[in-house]
């Protein structure tokens, strides 16, 4: 406890700190602290051999029908009805965003339910095999983000940036609050911040859980990167973010030759990231790096030793 003690007061000076702010800031150290991720971060499994990949935003599902005599159509029907039952129950605990879980969606929207139930339906069974002792075996994969993230999506855009604005036409800055006249649309002032071509956020020593809709939020929760700030056609297209391991070629395809390096300061609700001051300074005082998170050209990179 003495290390969260030591930026609130001097040794043998608790008593000069009041005991509400005490409180609040060790709750919050508590809550964004870094903690070293698990092995097999990006996917989860349960059972040998069903899995949420989030790397490539894949679910996949195993059936198998017992040796017997019900015909080989039967075991096969038999075999993928297990399957789809396997991949419902892994598409319950996929993470929607800081609150929701896909599973809470469904319980919820009988709708979502059952646009769910239909996409697992629906799959073509990628790979069937026969055993030598008459078994018959069905795997069943389904994409995130081409069935299911449509159907949750939130509302996009209308993000406002955590710095000064200025008007377009003459630079001046914009008074928070003060209204904006039709087809005007503010700028940022520069801060002195380089333009990025996107986000890199280093994960690496953090335990978090992946999401479709996972954000960037400043030490009071205001979001810097996230629905508010992102082009829904490009979130449609290719996601809000990719989670990534270090290495992966996939990094400089989304985020291009000249990315912003983010070291978050920890993760807050499971799943989105805590940055700095001076890392929003860093996002929103360019408008060219704006233009990328529009892009939603953000990636969430962790080590591959914590993915095997």
């Amino acid at each position: 406890m003495g290390s969260l003690l030591g930026p609130l007061a001097p040794a043998n000076s608790m008593r000069r700190v009041p005991f509400a702010a005490f409180v609040s800031a060790v709750l919050f150290v508590l809550a964004v602290r870094p903690v070293v991720a698990d092995d097999d971060l990006l996917r989860i499994r349960i059972g040998p051999f069903d899995e949420i990949d989030w790397q490539t935003r894949t679910v996949r599902s195993y059936g198998e029908a017992a040796p017997g005599g019900q015909g080989r159509e039967a075991g096969i029907r038999q075999a993928r009805a297990r399957a789809s039952d396997s991949m419902l129950a892994l598409m319950r605990k996929v993470r929607v965003d800081d609150s929701v879980t896909l599973g809470s969606r469904m319980e919820s929207d009988p709708d979502v339910a059952a646009q769910v139930g239909s996409a697992v339906d629906s799959q073509v069974v990628s790979r069937f095999s026969n055993r030598s002792d008459g078994s018959i075996t069905v795997r069943l994969e389904l994409d995130l983000l081409e069935t299911v993230a449509g159907l949750v999506a939130p509302r996009f855009g209308g993000g406002r940036p955590l710095v000064s604005l200025a008007c377009p036409t003459c630079g001046q800055h914009w008074p928070a609050g003060h209204p904006l006249p039709n087809g005007l649309e503010l700028t940022t002032a520069t801060q002195g911040a380089e333009a990025a071509t996107g986000l890199i956020v280093r994960a690496d020593n953090l335990r978090f859980e992946p999401a479709l809709f996972p954000r960037l939020v400043n030490a009071d929760g205001a979001e810097i990167y996230g629905p508010a700030f992102a082009d829904a056609e490009h979130v449609h297209r290719a996601g809000l973010v990719s989670y990534v391991t270090v290495g992966d070629p996939a990094i400089e395809r989304r985020v291009g030759a000249r990315p912003l390096v983010i070291h978050p300061l920890g993760v807050r609700a499971g799943c989105d990231f805590v940055l700095s001051a001076e890392d929003v300074r860093r996002i929103h005082g360019n408008s060219l790096t704006l233009d990328a998170l529009r892009a939603a050209r953000v990636v969430i990179v962790t080590s591959a030793d914590h993915v095997q």
